[in-house]
């Protein structure tokens, strides 16, 4: 059974949203077109989700099954996000968890009412990445 049927047979109404950082948009980009694509990566908040994805990764076809949706965050909406997780709610992540965050605050009027998973995993976050978070 492929992951897709599991999905649909476990939730069939289970959508599953994928972000990726202005800075580097690889996986979205990749995600619309079928294959690895070779744009430019620029620094960004989220680390984790830097650069590109080498060709004949199983990454792409295990997204374009399963991911419905892709959006893109810019560099304010994950540092502002990696901010109030910590000052609000006292959570210390790195920047893909911030960039998971910030996608679920692009899409949270939509979604209001129905019940949202955001996975928060990650706290690999430099010293100064922490600073910048805490001056005001």
């Amino acid at each position: 059974m492929d992951h897709r049927a599991v999905l649909a047979a476990k939730s069939p109404s289970t959508r599953l949203i994928a972000a990726s950082p202005v800075q580097s948009p690889a996986l979205h980009e990749a995600i619309k077109v079928g294959r690895a694509v070779d744009i430019p990566s620029l620094p960004t908040w989220s680390d984790a989700t830097a650069w590109g994805i080498e060709e004949g990764a199983i990454t792409i076809p295990l997204c374009q099954d399963l991911i419905t949706e892709t959006l893109i965050c810019s560099e304010e909406e994950i540092e502002a996000a990696c901010r109030d997780l910590l000052l609000v709610g006292h959570h210390l992540v790195e920047g893909a968890a911030g960039l998971a965050f910030a996608a679920y605050r692009q899409k949270a009027k939509a979604l209001q009412g129905k019940k949202v998973v955001v996975i928060l995993c990650g706290a690999a976050i430099s010293k100064h990445r922490i600073r910048e978070l805490v001056q005001d």
